[in-house]
This record gives C-alpha cells, structure tokens and sequence, in this order.
C-alpha cells in the first residue's frame, strides 16, 4: 500500500504502511494513520 493522502475539511488525513516489527522496511507490517490539523 502506497501512502494514501485525504483533504478532510481544513485537515490531511494520511494512512501509510509501516515496518514497526517487521526486520526489514520491505517487509512492513502495519498501517499507520497520521493526521496534519489544519492543513489548509
């Protein structure tokens, strides 16, 4: 999954792969959710 950016209102809502447990970046294991409060 390639990180995948959403304008929400005023908001960016991003949800990208992550390699927390995994042994390697190729590997990664969860999908993490960030959010950048009043983007606009």
């Amino acid at each position: 999954m390639y990180a995948r950016p959403v304008v929400d209102g005023d908001d960016l809502a991003i949800i990208a792969r992550s390699s927390i447990h995994a042994p390697n970046q190729h590997d990664a294991d969860t999908a993490t959710f960030h959010r950048v409060r009043d983007f606009r």
